[in-house]
Protein backbone atom coordinates (compact mmCIF):
# COMPACT_ATOMS: atom_id res chain seq x y z
CA UNK A 1 0.00 0.00 0.00
CA UNK A 2 1.54 3.89 -0.87
CA UNK A 3 1.08 6.49 0.63
CA UNK A 4 -1.58 7.70 -1.89
CA UNK A 5 -4.01 4.42 -1.81
CA UNK A 6 -7.34 4.61 -0.34
CA UNK A 7 -7.74 2.62 2.84
CA UNK A 8 -11.04 0.29 2.24
CA UNK A 9 -14.34 1.54 4.07
CA UNK A 10 -14.26 -0.25 7.73
CA UNK A 11 -15.91 -0.12 11.01
CA UNK A 12 -13.00 1.02 12.57
CA UNK A 13 -14.85 0.86 15.98
CA UNK A 14 -15.52 -2.69 15.86
CA UNK A 15 -12.29 -3.43 14.37
CA UNK A 16 -10.37 -2.00 16.74
CA UNK A 17 -12.25 -2.16 20.09
CA UNK A 18 -10.11 -5.23 21.16
CA UNK A 19 -12.25 -5.20 24.78
CA UNK A 20 -15.52 -5.28 23.16
CA UNK A 21 -13.99 -8.54 21.04
CA UNK A 22 -13.28 -10.30 23.86
CA UNK A 23 -16.34 -10.18 26.33
CA UNK A 24 -14.35 -12.21 29.07
CA UNK A 25 -11.58 -9.77 29.07
CA UNK A 26 -11.91 -8.76 32.58
CA UNK A 27 -11.48 -12.07 33.43
CA UNK A 28 -8.18 -12.24 31.65
CA UNK A 29 -6.55 -9.35 33.12
CA UNK A 30 -7.62 -10.27 36.53
CA UNK A 31 -5.73 -13.43 35.65
CA UNK A 32 -2.94 -11.76 34.52
CA UNK A 33 -2.25 -9.95 37.32
CA UNK A 34 -2.19 -12.54 40.17
CA UNK A 35 0.36 -14.39 37.70
CA UNK A 36 2.25 -11.27 37.42
CA UNK A 37 1.92 -11.17 41.23
CA UNK A 38 3.16 -14.23 42.14
CA UNK A 39 5.87 -14.33 39.49
CA UNK A 40 7.41 -11.01 41.19
CA UNK A 41 7.14 -12.58 44.69
CA UNK A 42 8.83 -15.61 43.19
CA UNK A 43 11.71 -13.04 41.44
CA UNK A 44 12.00 -11.34 44.79
CA UNK A 45 12.61 -14.36 46.95
CA UNK A 46 15.41 -15.97 44.78
CA UNK A 47 16.87 -11.78 45.13
CA UNK A 48 16.18 -11.76 41.46
CA UNK A 49 14.11 -8.43 41.49
CA UNK A 50 14.81 -4.63 41.15
CA UNK A 51 12.13 -2.95 41.70
CA UNK A 52 10.81 0.56 40.77
CA UNK A 53 14.02 1.79 38.59
CA UNK A 54 13.46 5.34 38.04
CA UNK A 55 14.43 6.54 34.43
CA UNK A 56 12.63 9.75 33.97
CA UNK A 57 11.47 12.23 36.02
CA UNK A 58 7.96 11.67 35.72
CA UNK A 59 6.21 9.72 38.25
CA UNK A 60 5.32 7.05 36.09
CA UNK A 61 8.56 6.35 34.36
CA UNK A 62 9.37 3.14 36.02
CA UNK A 63 10.12 -0.27 35.62
CA UNK A 64 10.84 -3.53 36.96
CA UNK A 65 14.22 -5.24 36.23
CA UNK A 66 14.70 -8.84 37.12
CA UNK A 67 17.85 -10.15 36.58
CA UNK A 68 18.85 -13.39 36.18
CA UNK A 69 20.61 -16.24 38.81
CA UNK A 70 24.14 -15.32 38.68
CA UNK A 71 26.41 -17.54 36.97
CA UNK A 72 30.12 -17.85 37.13
CA UNK A 73 32.09 -16.93 33.96
CA UNK A 74 28.86 -16.62 32.12
CA UNK A 75 29.93 -12.99 30.90
CA UNK A 76 27.14 -10.38 30.45
CA UNK A 77 23.48 -11.51 29.91
CA UNK A 78 20.93 -10.35 26.96
CA UNK A 79 18.35 -8.07 27.81
CA UNK A 80 14.15 -8.06 27.08
CA UNK A 81 12.13 -5.11 27.30
CA UNK A 82 8.68 -5.27 27.28
CA UNK A 83 6.22 -2.59 26.64
CA UNK A 84 2.15 -3.25 27.83
CA UNK A 85 -0.57 -2.49 25.79
CA UNK A 86 -3.77 -0.63 26.97
CA UNK A 87 -3.95 1.93 23.87
CA UNK A 88 -1.50 4.24 24.95
CA UNK A 89 -4.71 4.82 28.11
CA UNK A 90 -4.08 1.45 30.16
CA UNK A 91 -2.65 -1.05 32.14
CA UNK A 92 0.77 -1.34 33.31
CA UNK A 93 3.99 -3.26 34.34
CA UNK A 94 1.96 -4.70 37.28
CA UNK A 95 -0.03 -7.06 35.11
CA UNK A 96 2.72 -8.31 33.18
CA UNK A 97 5.96 -9.98 35.01
CA UNK A 98 5.19 -13.25 34.73
CA UNK A 99 5.85 -13.06 30.80
CA UNK A 100 9.76 -12.84 32.51
CA UNK A 101 9.56 -16.63 33.30
CA UNK A 102 10.96 -18.44 30.37
CA UNK A 103 14.07 -15.79 29.48
CA UNK A 104 15.08 -15.60 33.41
CA UNK A 105 15.33 -19.01 33.73
CA UNK A 106 17.59 -19.47 30.30
CA UNK A 107 19.99 -16.48 31.36
CA UNK A 108 18.33 -13.24 30.03
CA UNK A 109 17.48 -10.62 31.92
CA UNK A 110 13.90 -8.80 31.82
CA UNK A 111 12.41 -5.43 31.90
CA UNK A 112 9.04 -4.55 32.29
CA UNK A 113 8.09 -0.97 31.75
CA UNK A 114 5.52 1.38 33.00
CA UNK A 115 4.96 4.90 30.58
CA UNK A 116 2.95 7.61 31.52
CA UNK A 117 -0.82 6.90 29.91
CA UNK A 118 -2.99 9.47 27.79
CA UNK A 119 -4.47 11.78 28.25
CA UNK A 120 -2.17 12.92 31.17
CA UNK A 121 0.81 12.63 28.06
CA UNK A 122 0.22 11.97 24.17
CA UNK A 123 1.36 8.96 22.23
CA UNK A 124 4.42 10.67 21.10
CA UNK A 125 5.44 11.54 24.79
CA UNK A 126 5.06 7.91 25.60
CA UNK A 127 7.39 7.19 23.02
CA UNK A 128 9.85 9.61 23.73
CA UNK A 129 9.60 7.81 27.66
CA UNK A 130 10.42 4.42 26.05
CA UNK A 131 13.54 6.05 24.43
CA UNK A 132 14.50 7.14 28.01
CA UNK A 133 14.07 3.86 29.43
CA UNK A 134 15.81 2.01 26.61
CA UNK A 135 18.61 4.72 27.10
CA UNK A 136 19.03 4.29 30.61
CA UNK A 137 19.50 0.92 30.48
CA UNK A 138 21.98 0.61 27.61
CA UNK A 139 24.34 3.21 29.97
CA UNK A 140 23.80 1.17 32.92
CA UNK A 141 24.41 -2.34 31.21
CA UNK A 142 27.87 -2.95 32.31
CA UNK A 143 27.10 -2.04 35.65
CA UNK A 144 23.90 -4.69 35.76
CA UNK A 145 26.27 -7.29 33.71
CA UNK A 146 24.00 -6.90 30.55
CA UNK A 147 25.18 -7.05 26.86
CA UNK A 148 24.57 -3.98 25.21
CA UNK A 149 24.69 -5.54 21.98
CA UNK A 150 21.96 -8.20 22.84
CA UNK A 151 18.80 -5.38 24.23
CA UNK A 152 15.87 -6.75 22.44
CA UNK A 153 12.85 -4.39 22.69
CA UNK A 154 9.24 -6.19 22.84
CA UNK A 155 5.58 -5.07 22.89
CA UNK A 156 1.68 -5.69 22.70
CA UNK A 157 -0.47 -3.53 21.08
CA UNK A 158 0.17 -0.58 21.80
CA UNK A 159 3.54 -1.60 22.94
CA UNK A 160 3.82 -2.94 19.29
CA UNK A 161 3.50 0.49 18.34
CA UNK A 162 6.55 1.96 20.80
CA UNK A 163 8.43 -0.81 19.28
CA UNK A 164 8.43 0.58 15.81
CA UNK A 165 9.15 3.84 17.16
CA UNK A 166 11.96 2.76 18.95
CA UNK A 167 13.03 0.69 15.90
CA UNK A 168 12.99 4.11 13.50
CA UNK A 169 14.86 6.17 15.91
CA UNK A 170 18.03 8.26 14.64
CA UNK A 171 19.42 7.27 18.28
CA UNK A 172 22.32 9.42 17.89
CA UNK A 173 20.33 13.05 17.89
CA UNK A 174 19.36 11.35 21.54
CA UNK A 175 22.53 9.75 22.24
CA UNK A 176 25.65 10.96 20.32
CA UNK A 177 27.40 8.42 22.24
CA UNK A 178 25.78 5.29 20.98
CA UNK A 179 27.21 3.92 17.43
CA UNK A 180 24.52 2.61 15.16
CA UNK A 181 21.23 1.33 17.28
CA UNK A 182 20.95 0.43 20.96
CA UNK A 183 18.07 -2.33 20.39
CA UNK A 184 19.47 -5.41 18.41
CA UNK A 185 15.78 -6.19 17.29
CA UNK A 186 12.03 -5.94 18.41
CA UNK A 187 9.02 -8.24 18.51
CA UNK A 188 6.10 -6.63 17.66
CA UNK A 189 2.70 -8.36 18.61
CA UNK A 190 -0.98 -7.08 17.36
CA UNK A 191 1.27 -3.75 16.83
CA UNK A 192 -1.07 -0.73 15.68
CA UNK A 193 1.77 0.90 13.11
CA UNK A 194 -0.59 3.34 11.28
CA UNK A 195 -2.82 5.42 13.70
CA UNK A 196 -4.65 7.06 11.32
CA UNK A 197 -7.66 4.65 11.62
CA UNK A 198 -8.44 5.38 15.09
CA UNK A 199 -8.98 8.80 14.99
CA UNK A 200 -12.69 8.38 14.49
CA UNK A 201 -13.11 5.76 17.29
CA UNK A 202 -13.68 5.90 20.62
CA UNK A 203 -10.52 4.99 21.83
CA UNK A 204 -9.39 8.34 20.47
CA UNK A 205 -11.09 10.29 23.12
CA UNK A 206 -7.86 10.37 25.42
CA UNK A 207 -5.82 10.11 22.64
CA UNK A 208 -6.14 13.33 21.12
CA UNK A 209 -4.88 12.03 18.12
CA UNK A 210 -5.21 14.28 15.10
CA UNK A 211 -4.35 13.74 11.22
CA UNK A 212 -0.98 15.46 11.32
CA UNK A 213 -0.15 13.85 15.33
CA UNK A 214 -1.41 10.14 14.21
CA UNK A 215 1.07 9.98 10.83
CA UNK A 216 3.81 11.25 12.97
CA UNK A 217 3.46 8.44 15.47
CA UNK A 218 3.11 5.43 12.88
CA UNK A 219 5.57 3.47 12.27
CA UNK A 220 4.39 2.81 8.58
CA UNK A 221 5.42 5.97 7.87
CA UNK A 222 9.04 6.05 9.08
CA UNK A 223 12.10 4.87 8.14
CA UNK A 224 13.96 1.92 9.87
CA UNK A 225 17.08 1.85 11.13
CA UNK A 226 20.26 0.18 9.41
CA UNK A 227 20.03 -3.63 10.23
CA UNK A 228 16.65 -3.43 11.70
CA UNK A 229 15.11 -6.98 12.46
CA UNK A 230 11.78 -7.73 13.86
CA UNK A 231 9.40 -10.20 14.56
CA UNK A 232 5.62 -9.72 14.06
CA UNK A 233 2.80 -12.30 15.33
CA UNK A 234 -1.08 -11.35 15.25
CA UNK A 235 -3.45 -13.82 16.86
CA UNK A 236 -5.34 -15.65 14.29
CA UNK A 237 -8.91 -14.69 15.65
CA UNK A 238 -7.88 -11.07 15.65
CA UNK A 239 -9.88 -8.75 13.48
CA UNK A 240 -9.13 -7.94 9.79
CA UNK A 241 -7.70 -4.66 10.74
CA UNK A 242 -5.21 -6.17 12.91
CA UNK A 243 -4.00 -8.81 10.59
CA UNK A 244 -3.75 -6.04 7.84
CA UNK A 245 -1.42 -3.37 9.80
CA UNK A 246 1.18 -5.95 10.49
CA UNK A 247 1.21 -7.12 7.03
CA UNK A 248 1.37 -3.96 5.09
CA UNK A 249 3.56 -2.55 8.15
CA UNK A 250 6.05 -5.63 7.37
CA UNK A 251 5.66 -4.99 3.54
CA UNK A 252 7.07 -1.28 3.66
CA UNK A 253 9.16 -1.73 6.12
CA UNK A 254 11.00 -4.72 4.27
CA UNK A 255 10.90 -2.86 0.83
CA UNK A 256 13.28 0.05 3.13
CA UNK A 257 15.68 -3.16 3.72
CA UNK A 258 14.16 -4.19 7.21
CA UNK A 259 14.31 -8.01 8.19
CA UNK A 260 11.15 -8.74 8.91
CA UNK A 261 9.78 -12.35 10.17
CA UNK A 262 6.40 -13.60 11.44
CA UNK A 263 5.23 -15.91 14.09
CA UNK A 264 1.96 -17.61 13.77
CA UNK A 265 -0.39 -17.41 16.53
CA UNK A 266 -3.35 -19.67 15.48
CA UNK A 267 -6.48 -19.68 17.28
CA UNK A 268 -5.79 -16.66 19.56
CA UNK A 269 -7.47 -13.50 19.92
CA UNK A 270 -6.23 -9.69 21.09
CA UNK A 271 -5.72 -10.63 24.58
CA UNK A 272 -4.45 -14.67 24.22
CA UNK A 273 -1.93 -13.58 21.65
CA UNK A 274 0.44 -11.65 23.69
CA UNK A 275 0.04 -14.73 26.56
CA UNK A 276 2.31 -16.58 23.86
CA UNK A 277 5.22 -14.30 24.56
CA UNK A 278 5.64 -15.84 27.93
CA UNK A 279 4.77 -19.40 27.48
CA UNK A 280 7.97 -21.56 27.43
CA UNK A 281 8.34 -23.89 23.87
CA UNK A 282 6.10 -21.54 21.75
CA UNK A 283 7.44 -20.29 18.44
CA UNK A 284 7.37 -16.52 19.48
CA UNK A 285 9.19 -17.17 22.74
CA UNK A 286 12.01 -19.01 20.57
CA UNK A 287 11.85 -16.27 17.80
CA UNK A 288 12.66 -13.57 20.88
CA UNK A 289 15.36 -15.83 22.29
CA UNK A 290 16.58 -16.20 18.88
CA UNK A 291 16.91 -12.21 18.72
CA UNK A 292 19.03 -12.17 21.99
CA UNK A 293 21.15 -14.94 20.42
CA UNK A 294 19.87 -17.34 22.91
CA UNK A 295 20.00 -21.05 21.76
Amino acid sequence: MTDFEPRPAIDAEREYNARAAVPDHARIFARWAAEAAAARQDFERAGLLRRGLVYGRRADQLLDLILPPSRTGAGPVPLMVFFHGGYWQAMGRDDFTHLARPYVVRGAAVAVVDYTLCPATTVAGITAEAREAVLLLWRLAPVLGIDRSRIVVTGHSAGGQIVGQLAATPWQAYAPEIEGSPIAGGVAISGVFDLEPLIDTTINARLGLTPATARAASPHFAVPGPDTRLVLAVGGDESAEFHRQSRDFARRWSAAGARIATVDLPGRHHMSAVEALGEDGHPLTGATLALMEIG
